[in-house]
């Protein structure tokens, strides 16, 4: 008797997210196999993830999550076809941190001092900038 081998797997899974409170975020999956047929979004508690922001190609799917105000855990499911099948990614964590307060637009005198600062909920990693893109780093105390 010949046994038919079906090779199907998640082969990018998503990843935890940092987002910020009240703004956007976006997770990604991809899925390969023999009768892919759909992926899906499940959040906490094994309820699906109704959202007209999935944009699913062929074999991966985007999830946007808008005006994000709490975490959340969030898995990929992909569904197969013929004969019936379900492979559930590990649950990633969207967490969200809120910046309560920033400091005001400062002009400066080219070699004087400038303070700045930003106060925020949740642990995200802190990176200044300059308004050309340049990060700084010299002074900084995170």
């Amino acid at each position: 008797r010949n046994a038919t081998l079906f090779v199907r797997a998640i082969t990018a899974a998503p990843t935890d997210k940092m987002a910020v409170y009240s703004h956007n975020a976006t997770l990604s999956c991809t899925a390969h196999g023999d009768g892919l047929a759909s992926i899906s979004w499940i959040g906490d508690d094994d309820v699906i993830i109704q959202t007209d922001d999935v944009n699913t190609s062929d074999s991966s799917s985007q999830l946007l999550l808008s005006n994000v105000l709490d975490s959340r855990n969030v898995s990929c499911r992909a569904s197969f076809s013929e004969p019936e099948a379900e492979i559930l990614s590990d649950p990633v964590t969207v967490t969200v941190y809120n910046i309560r307060e920033e400091s005001a637009p400062t002009t400066i005198v080219s070699g004087q001092n400038a303070v700045v600062s930003c106060m925020f909920d949740g642990s995200p990693q802190l990176t200044w900038y300059d308004t050309g893109g340049l990060q700084i780093t010299d002074g900084v105390d995170n």
